[in-house]
């Protein structure tokens, strides 16, 4: 994979979304594994599949973008 623009745009995002949802999945889970009378909120155990989604479609959606504009920079020029 070539350095360009996009691809730092597509790894730093990955790199940012994946911080932040291991942050907000995974400290109340270690909360919760370390002091037993830690109980997981609510809005954690409705949101941590939200969270995995998001990250999930964005980077389906990412890697749709980058390889659609990889393929069309490496088509040979027609009539030549």
């Amino acid at each position: 994979m070539k350095s360009s623009p996009i691809s730092f745009v597509f790894i730093m995002t990955n790199v940012i979304t994946a911080i932040l949802a291991l942050c907000i999945i995974a400290v109340p889970i270690f909360m919760h594994a370390f002091d037993g009378t830690y109980q997981l909120p609510n809005v954690i155990k409705e949101w941590g599949g939200v969270v995995v989604g998001y990250y999930f479609g964005s980077s389906l959606t990412l890697f749709v973008k980058y390889f659609e504009s990889e393929s069309k920079s490496s088509k040979p020029e027609s009539g030549t």
